[in-house]
């Protein structure tokens, strides 16, 4: 189980490092679905952000309770139940927040 957490860890860790570095979601074919009025409205820069803090955040606790074998049995499923609330959490903050909305676009 040590073995197998840690292995999903990698790509996790790998996936949140590509949204922080501003690459993940301009690739992905959701986002190119969008059409480009809606994309200038969004500021993409602090979307990527904090979508890769967050699947970071998955992938420091999956590497955890992979090198950590008491953390591993004791807390594996509360630590996910965790991630999964405060990532549902902040995808309500996100759509709410007119924080990631680019105010020069709704300028124009």
């Amino acid at each position: 189980m040590g073995t197998l957490c840690i292995l999903f860890a990698v790509p996790v860790f790998v996936a949140g490092a590509a949204f922080l570095r501003g690459s993940a979601l301009s690739r992905s074919r959701a986002w190119r679905a969008v059409p480009e009025s809606e994309k200038a409205r969004v500021n993409l820069r602090r979307v990527n952000r904090n979508l890769g803090c967050i699947v970071m955040l998955c992938g420091a606790v999956l590497l955890a309770c992979g090198l950590v074998p008491g953390l591993r049995e004791a807390a594996l499923g509360p630590l996910m139940a965790l991630w999964s609330v405060a990532a549902c959490a902040d995808a309500v903050f996100i759509s709410k927040s007119k924080r990631y909305v680019n105010t020069a676009a709704l300028a124009r």
